[in-house]
């Protein structure tokens, strides 16, 4: 999305180039007005593109959250995402958050797993109802309480009409826990049978990101990263720059990331790669003279870390160059003491 425009009159503007992401404008004395948006009225606030259906305008997004260790691979309902954020949950796996800018648009999507409570987090940033399969009763149950976010646990609901078992995976061997389903096109009607508010919060109402305008490409010049790969203990992402595509194609370690219903490889306009520290925490059971029952949850010292993947308009500075030489992001959540 274009910077918005100060204009004044007569409409001519004055810069000065200072690099090659940054304009100063000349001030006026004129009292200024902000110039009318020429977005579409049905702009996906994900990812800056003309998709959403009417019915979608100004309403929230969807979160699901996606197990994803081999074992339940391949998953599928997860190409339709516009964003899927990748962290690290225990034993070094990885776990995603798979984000859907249209809630009328939202397909079947499985394998649903559960809760670690950085997630919801995450998925508040974006006014967005919260799905899963089951959760850490720990501190990730005090975290959704705390903080009110609308979300829906199949633990909760059982299976039957928001939520299912993939019989196909069943009958081709697959453990129990990966062959949840959510059903994605159920999302207004579960809502409304919910009463769960589906307007976005005022301060919502903008896109997520700043976007470069409409079918254009501002990447600065920089080093290419037409590899990339993303260490996150014993599982790993690399990623494979298509020039013809324009596109980053994903695999799950070496290996396409696929969807197994669209037969797609995971393909992504945008590829944010943040770092932060990260800590074991170890949970005593009170019940149990605090013997310790649970290791390797994870503490976060900031939130916004892990892999977030958009396909999407180009966030601005970014289109195959080494995100670390070019943007600077920073998120801060303070949590209550004990």
């Amino acid at each position: 999305m274009a910077e918005p425009v100060l204009s004044t009159a007569p409409q001519e503007r004055t810069t000065v180039s200072v690099s090659e992401s940054t304009e100063i404008f000349a001030e006026s004395t004129a009292e200024p007005t902000e110039a009318p948006s020429t977005e579409p009225a049905n702009v996906n606030l994900l990812t800056g593109l003309p998709t959403l259906t009417d019915g979608a305008i100004g309403k929230r997004p969807v979160a699901v959250m996606v197990n994803n260790v081999d074992a339940a691979l391949p998953q599928y309902g997860i190409s339709a995402a516009d964003l899927i954020f990748e962290l690290p949950v225990e034993y070094d796996l990885t776990r995603l958050m798979a984000v859907y800018g249209d809630y009328t648009q939202v397909p079947d999507v499985c394998s649903v797993r559960s809760c670690r409570y950085y997630y919801p987090i995450l998925a508040v940033g974006f006014d967005a109802v919260y799905v899963h399969w089951g959760i850490d009763p720990t501190i990730a149950t005090e975290t959704i309480n705390s903080m009110e976010i609308d979300h829906f646990d199949a633990d909760y609901y059982g299976t039957g009409k928001y939520f299912g078992r993939d019989k196909d995976r069943i009958n081709a061997g697959y453990a129990w826990e990966h062959t949840g389903v959510f059903y994605g096109t159920k999302v207004p009607e579960m809502l409304e049978d919910s009463n769960v508010r589906t307007d976005l919060k005022e301060d919502k109402m903008d896109t997520a990101f700043k976007f470069v305008e409409m079918d254009k490409n501002a990447a600065p010049s920089g080093e290419d990263a037409k590899n990339i790969r993303v260490d996150f203990g014993a599982n790993y992402s690399t990623f494979s720059y298509d020039a013809d595509k324009h596109v980053y194609m994903k695999n799950y370690q070496n290996k396409p990331h696929m969807d197994c219903k669209t037969n797609e490889q995971l393909q992504f306009e945008n590829v944010i790669v943040l770092e932060a520290d990260i800590s074991l925490r170890n949970v005593l059971d009170e019940k149990e003279g605090n013997r310790l029952i649970l290791a390797g949850q994870l503490n976060l010292d900031r939130t916004l870390w892990g892999v977030l993947y958009g396909s999407a308009r180009y966030f601005r500075y970014l289109g195959m160059h080494k995100v670390d030489d070019l943007i600077s992001l920073d998120a801060h959540v303070v949590f209550r003491p004990a």
